[in-house]
């Protein structure tokens, strides 16, 4: 049996009856069957599961969802579109037992490929299964999705213009992202992203709304591990409560996870750890230690090449902070970007200014 490989598609959008929990994996089959059940003959399609992030000792978030052919009324369900898009994928035939490594397969061919998906959740879609194999299970087929980030990135910038810049200042600041897709060669994403943060510096003068556009870019911290922290900040009302729970909860959960902040003052600082350390770790110059440090898919091949981008553009991962804090505080903060690879430090560190009453 050949090795699945990645593919870039358009999934649509469709009507699905839903049911979200937190729990173990195993209480998927008695769960799916009783949602089954309430859909009824309306089911027009095969299930499909959202793994929203979660760890084992809290438990897995996990939307399960069945087409249906119109909405109805259930008590512990929800009937709702489930959105479409660009998603990248890979198709596995055999037994779901070995998903888990198809999984790790997956995001080997992301990073191998220089590619990137977008925040939870991610997809399985049991297209042939039980219904059609019975106990065959070496039949199954199981596709894999999830949603390609360079789309999703280009959209928010383009509504972060809209909302500073006329249509055309916006068009001309993104002239060329028409081309761009996640299997674009590296080379050629570090160009444009370059040109582009040069565009936008030149078109916008105040350096607040540049930060602000770029910060709206950010991929999305996952809404299981603000609320966590959210309900840590409710019940104590304490800054400093918080820090300590961040600093305690640093177990990966990809591909989110917590730099471990500290404060000063009114200020709360994060510095990044590298992306990939062991290519950190071994870099023969500073170039390629710098691009094995950053995170962004978009802008590493012009840290390792010396190519020039404005630091404007690591507005992008203090937006990563901003929604972090903002989503524990109930309230807006500003991210400050201290030290960058752009700026030319060895290090990404950030500010997260709290408010007066925080």
């Amino acid at each position: 049996m050949s090795a699945p490989e990645l593919i870039r598609k358009q999934v649509q959008p469709q009507l699905v009856a839903a049911v979200r929990y937190l729990g173990s994996y195993d209480e998927i089959v008695g769960r799916l069957e009783k949602l089954r059940s309430a859909a009824g003959d309306r089911v027009c399609g095969k299930a499909i599961y959202l793994f929203y992030g979660g760890l084992q000792e809290y438990g897995w978030d996990v939307e399960l969802c069945l087409p249906v052919s119109e909405t109805f009324a259930a008590e512990g369900l929800e009937c709702r579109q489930l959105e479409g898009g660009e998603m990248l994928t890979i198709t596995h035939t055999g037994p779901h037992n070995i998903l888990p490594q198809v999984w790790e397969r997956f995001w080997k061919l992301l990073h191998t490929g220089n590619m990137s998906v977008a925040a939870p959740p991610f997809r399985e879609v049991r297209i042939e299964d039980e219904v059609e194999h019975g106990e065959d299970a070496d039949k199954y087929v199981t596709e894999i999705q999830a949603a390609s980030l360079m789309p999703v990135w280009l959209n928010r910038l383009a509504e972060g213009l809209d909302r500073v810049v006329d249509e055309e200042t916006r068009r001309s600041i993104m002239t060329g992202s028409e081309n761009l897709t996640e299997e674009t060669a590296p080379t050629i994403k570090s160009c444009w992203a370059g040109e582009m943060v040069d565009r936008l510096d030149g078109a916008i003068a105040d350096p607040t709304e540049r930060a602000a556009i770029m910060a709206a870019c950010a991929h999305r911290f996952p809404q299981w591990r603000i609320d966590k922290m959210r309900k840590v900040y409710e019940e104590t009302e304490s800054v400093d409560e918080v820090l300590y729970h961040l600093g305690r909860d640093q177990r990966w959960s990809a591909p989110h996870f917590y730099s471990p902040p500290w404060r000063e003052g009114g200020v709360i600082y994060c510095t990044k750890i590298a992306h990939d350390a062991g290519g950190w770790l071994s870099a023969e110059d500073e170039n390629a230690r710098g691009a094995s440090y950053c995170h962004c898919p978009m802008i590493k091949e012009a840290i390792r090449t010396g190519l020039r981008i404005s630091d404007t553009y690591c507005h992008c991962g203090g937006g990563f902070y901003g929604r972090l804090w903002e989503g524990i505080l109930g309230q807006p903060v500003e991210v400050e970007v201290i030290e960058s690879i752009l700026k030319g430090d060895d290090r990404c560190t950030f500010g997260i200014h709290l408010p007066e009453d925080a």
